[in-house]
């Protein structure tokens, strides 16, 4: 089957509709490429977790450090086949949107022979996002350290205080000093917490998006390392807010077209049918996801330039 080149050559945005229309047209045309990639990851997928099943279960009370390994071993396993998946469709999604001839196996070797660096590159990229975490994180968890025991000094001082009645001769005004006092203490330390996890948010999220290129970067720019993830951090940077939209629009339209197609074939009474359209919108997600932001990183690239 030909492939069909689809990025528009014109330095003009082509819009949320354009891209996204492109990206279902993309995958539907090219079915022959993007399932078999994706079966192969499912059932890579689920005999990993089966083996992880059976041994886990059957090992887990009888020797905890067999169990410990066994899971750190599935876990690695499942990043380097999660890693090679993507790769994979990546590299199919690139040449095809470039139109050159690909098909399932090339791009499975590819990811295959490709997975160090990418693996490399995902590490790059997580450790880029969790250090902004962390560093946001260290106000909340100082604020959750100090909360109760501001609470407790604040307690103490005004009971030693209504035990001495010094104060006003009497116990009521100290009684609802100490209330409202401790009430406003806690109201502070709560904004002050919210206001934490909302900067450690908008942080996380700020970086996750600057990097969503990275293996884009590698596979479009042949880039590897740090360079991927500089690359995707300036193509990204100043769209933040378009990246982000573009990504949850595009969720949610597949979920909403998931939900009404399935709803719609419960009234045929088909299990069957019901099964396999369910199967193939949970395979398409992924696919369909890497070939937008693929479509979405080219134009922004060529706004970039």
């Amino acid at each position: 089957m030909p492939q069909i080149q689809t990025v528009s050559t014109n330095k003009q945005d082509p819009g949320f509709s354009d891209m996204f229309g492109q990206s279902i047209k993309i995958f539907f045309t090219n079915l022959h490429i993007f399932i078999p990639l994706v079966i192969a990851f499912a059932l890579t997928s689920i005999a990993s977790m089966s083996i992880f099943t059976y041994i886990g279960v059957t090992n887990l009370y009888q020797n905890i450090g067999l169990a410990v390994s066994l899971f750190i071993f599935v876990m690695t396993l499942l990043i380097i086949l999660q890693t090679t998946f993507t790769l994979a469709l990546t590299f199919a999604s690139s040449n095809i949107l470039h139109n050159k001839n690909i098909n399932a196996g090339t791009s499975i070797n590819y990811g295959i022979h490709n997975f160090l660096s990418g693996v490399n590159i995902m590490l790059k990229v997580f450790w880029y996002v969790l250090k902004v975490v962390l560093i946001g994180l260290i106000p909340l968890i100082a604020i959750l350290v100090i909360y109760p025991m501001v609470l407790s000094a604040g307690s103490t001082g005004f009971s030693s205080l209504l035990s001495s009645g010094d104060i006003m001769g009497g116990n009521g005004p100290i009684t609802s000093i100490e209330s409202s006092t401790s009430s406003l203490i806690s109201m502070g330390l709560s904004a002050l917490s919210f206001i934490a996890m909302i900067a450690v948010f908008v942080l996380g999220a700020l970086r996750g998006v600057r990097s969503i290129f990275a293996l884009l970067a590698m596979v479009e720019d042949k880039l590897k390392g740090k360079d991927a993830l500089n690359q995707s951090i300036k193509i990204a940077t100043g769209h933040f807010w378009k990246i982000f939209g573009y990504i949850m629009f595009t969720s949610i339209l597949l979920t909403i077209i998931s939900t009404i197609t399935l709803f719609a074939i419960e009234f045929l009474q088909s299990e069957l049918l019901y099964t396999i359209v369910n199967l193939l919108f949970t395979a398409s997600v992924g696919p369909i996801t890497i070939i937008f932001l693929n479509i979405l990183y080219i134009n922004l690239k060529k706004q970039h330039n």
